[in-house]
């Protein structure tokens, strides 16, 4: 195989690699993909059915942190 300099690779329509192509398709624009949307609705059920059960716990934790970091913090003068 013949070596190839590294500069003469870019120039014009010099060396590419076999299979390539040299033009660039244009944009098709936005379109909405129902599988992503159902996927992503799925997603959020799953992280939902997960964390509701949790909310009392998380509540719990939250109103003790409040109440207990109101109080430890020094008066203001």
């Amino acid at each position: 195989m013949a070596s190839v300099e590294p500069t003469a690779m870019f120039k014009g329509r010099g060396w590419q690699p076999p299979g390539m192509t040299t033009t660039v398709s244009k944009p098709t624009g936005y379109a909405p993909n129902r599988t992503m949307s159902v996927l992503g609705y799925l997603v959020a059920i799953g992280i939902a059915l997960v964390l509701l059960p949790l909310a009392p716990f998380i509540a719990l934790v939250w109103l003790y942190f409040k109440f207990t970091a109101e109080e430890s913090q020094p008066a203001e003068e």
